[in-house]
């Protein structure tokens, strides 16, 4: 069963062994992706769109969710 890259629309055959679902068809792709999201997260933050409070929040929920896991 095929999958489309996220990244660059390509076809490809997803890994078959375990961990999250994939959704890049390369290491390379997933990279672009990441750098990508950074820069727009980054200029959203200097046109004054980006909820800073908002971002910190939520990355400290995760923090204190995976705590109370292990």
């Amino acid at each position: 069963m095929t999958k489309q890259c996220e990244w660059c629309q390509r076809e490809y055959e997803p890994r078959n062994s375990g961990g999250s679902p994939q959704k890049f068809c390369s290491r390379e792709c997933k990279r672009l992706f990441e750098k990508s999201i950074r820069q727009w997260a980054y200029d959203e933050h200097t046109k004054g769109s980006l909820n800073l409070s908002k971002l910190q929040h939520m990355h400290s929920s995760k923090k204190e969710k995976l705590k109370r896991l292990v």
